[in-house]
């Protein structure tokens, strides 16, 4: 939980002075009304953003369907909430692993340029994993920590994302992803 307060305090303060606008002044100090800057509508600020996430390892499939939607603080940062729906296979498994996941996430992406981008999430999802001590599947809350960075084309008129990420609290043989490595594409508008 705190990490997670940690991570917006430091979104929200990396985004305050890139919110400050000035306002233009005529020659001789008087403020022009006439070309002050236009406050856009809090709607106009929204980027939604459906994602699919694919993530193929040995003998196990994971298809990621999101929703976000996130809010532009500048031209540059973008932070914003989604929900997750997993379907995991895993050949694997025990009896009783795998299955629906589903979760919430809060996220920050940063546009280096018109290309390239870095980003953090965190995401928390409700899985299944198996208990050695009690020999049985239980499902909990698993918490992960993704950064990464990714390229954001635009292509005929379509914004399309894709980020490769690393979650940085992967746990081999605990985790419901095998490899900590997630590579996510989508698009915007």
């Amino acid at each position: 939980m705190r990490l997670l307060i940690l991570y917006f305090v430091l979104a929200i303060s990396g985004s305050i002075p890139l919110m400050a606008q000035s306002v233009p002044q005529i020659p001789g100090g008087a403020i022009s009304k006439s070309s002050s800057p236009k406050k856009s509508s809090f709607g106009s600020k929204l980027q939604w953003m459906p994602q699919l996430g694919l993530n193929l390892s040995e003998n196990q499939i994971n298809v990621n369907l999101a929703a976000q939607v996130g809010y532009t603080f500048s031209k540059s940062l973008l932070v914003g909430i989604g929900g997750n729906y997993v379907f995991t296979k895993d050949d694997n498994a025990p009896p009783g692993l795998g299955g629906n996941y589903y979760g919430g996430s809060a996220f920050t992406q940063y546009a280096l340029s018109k290309l390239f981008l870095l980003r953090g999430e965190i995401e928390s999802m409700r899985v299944d994993y198996f208990d050695e001590e009690s020999n049985q599947a239980l499902r909990e809350w698993q918490v992960a920590t993704m950064v990464g960075a990714g390229l954001t084309p635009k292509i005929l008129g379509i914004q399309l994302q894709t980020s490769l990420n690393y979650n940085l609290n992967h746990e081999p043989g605990r985790s419901w992803r095998r490899t900590p490595w997630i590579f996510k594409f989508g698009f915007s508008f």
